[in-house]
């Protein structure tokens, strides 16, 4: 009969007051590891958008490359060897280097932390809004696309292509030289903690303005044919080319880009370290709060085990109290998160879009933190002596 009465409810519905203030310590409990996990999502995520966004199957990099956001120069005979095995289709030089943009309101500064990113005119090269639609903007001497999702600062230049079109500015070269080049239109690739803003330009206009040497350039895409196989392939290629390039698959180069990130630099340490003591200090805060409301029913307890209650029983209905707590909780954080990350993003021009995997990831966080807080207080449950009550 019992069993089918609501404790763990009817004791949260008496004191609402203790159950709003748990409400809330659970609330921002959750905001915090909303921050925590969706920075670091937000944080990887943008850093591998552009290498995710590559039409390809196998990326030749430089053999002393750490990161393919830094990629150093290489000849591009390594990649026009792969066309010396039969699975290849084709192969796409790209070409990088960084660059300032002088400040529209203010001509004598610069816009600093801009990636440009030079690419051959034939469609499907990186998979970005936007790319494909301007290719014959880019095509002019001295173009450029512009990212649309960079920071703020690079508003005013967005919206001048927007409202009016096409306009020139002046951008810095390796020699300290300033070139007028010609802004042509947008597309979406978005900042990270490595970049403020892109730029995409047609291969002969990165050559000539960023005085390259002909033959050198720092990503090659390698798209291999339908039904080749990716992993024969990349074998192959590894015994074949010498060892100034590495080749690797695309999906390992993601793989490997979020794991250099998250352990080998310093936000990506701060993270990670953030995380645990976020959860840290949540169980602290969480057992604190439940203390407060369990403890002032261990007479109730106690009367429990008098009429026959176990002590597996009266667990029970702590947990439950804490899951329901931990749902009640996670909604308000959640609603906050959200807000949270329109408002971060917006700011910083990052990647912060609450993904399902991330909501999934802080409900089990959430609930995690509320059942060991609640077992850590299980252990106030063996104050409830019927003695107490009836000695």
């Amino acid at each position: 009969m019992f069993s089918k009465v609501p404790i763990a409810g009817l004791q949260l519905q008496y004191h609402k007051g203790q159950t709003f203030a748990a409400i809330l310590g659970i609330a921002f409990t959750t905001l915090l590891l909303f921050m925590q996990i969706g920075f670091r999502a937000g944080f990887l995520g943008s850093l591998v958008k552009l290498p995710a966004s590559f039409n390809a199957d196998i990326v030749l990099l430089n053999a002393s490359s750490v990161t393919v956001l830094r990629p150093l120069k290489f000849s591009e005979r390594r990649l026009y060897q792969t066309l010396a095995f039969e699975e290849v289709n084709s192969v796409t030089p790209i070409y990088y280097n960084s660059t300032l943009v002088r400040d529209p309101d203010n001509p004598y500064l610069f816009l600093r932390q801009i990636q440009v990113i030079g690419i051959p005119i034939k469609p499907k090269v990186i998979d970005l809004p936007g790319i494909d639609r301007n290719l014959e903007n880019i095509k002019q001497q001295d173009s450029f696309l512009l990212d649309r999702n960079s920071r703020k600062e690079f508003s005013p230049l967005i919206q001048k292509l927007e409202t009016q079109g096409a306009f020139y500015t002046e951008i810095r070269t390796p020699r300290d030289e300033f070139k007028k080049v010609k802004l042509t239109g947008l597309f979406e690739l978005g900042a990270s903690t490595s970049f403020n803003a892109s730029m995409v330009t047609s291969e002969e206009n990165f050559l000539r303005l960023f005085d390259r040497t002909p033959g050198q350039m720092n990503i090659g895409l390698v798209k291999l044919k339908p039904g080749a196989d990716i992993d024969r392939t990349l074998a192959a290629l590894k015994n074949y080319l010498p060892p100034d390039v590495k080749a690797i698959s695309k999906e390992t180069l993601i793989l490997e880009e979020k794991v250099f990130y998250e352990n080998s630099t310093p936000i990506g340490l701060m993270f990670r370290f953030g995380l645990i003591g976020s959860m840290l200090v949540g169980t602290i805060v969480l057992y604190q709060i439940l203390y407060q409301k369990i403890s002032g029913f261990i007479k109730d307890y106690a009367t429990f085990k008098a009429i026959g209650f176990s002590n597996s029983a009266l667990v029970s209905i702590v947990l439950k109290e804490t899951l329901i707590l931990a749902v009640l909780g996670y909604l308000p954080g959640f609603g906050l998160s959200i807000v949270m990350y329109d408002i971060i993003a917006d700011s910083t021009g990052l990647s912060l879009v609450m993904k399902s995997d991330v909501a999934i990831a802080v409900l089990g966080a959430t609930c995690a933190i509320c059942f060991v807080s609640g077992s850590i207080f299980v252990w106030k449950l063996k104050e409830a002596d019927p003695a107490d009550i009836f000695g």
